[in-house]
């Protein structure tokens, strides 16, 4: 099982370099520009670790 991991932040630049390093290292990410976004997502799917 791969583990999914989503990233919070309202930089893209940050989003998108996290999210290369973390998809090599065999990760599924899931990005979100706001916390009302990742909100809304995180009570539809728990992940179990969240960086914001």
């Amino acid at each position: 099982m791969t583990a999914s991991i989503a990233l919070v932040d309202d930089d893209r630049n940050i989003l998108t370099s996290v999210t290369m390093a973390l998809e090599a290292e065999g990760y599924q990410v899931r990005t979100y520009p706001d916390g009302q976004r990742a909100w809304d997502a995180l009570s539809k799917k728990p992940y179990g670790f969240v960086r914001a």
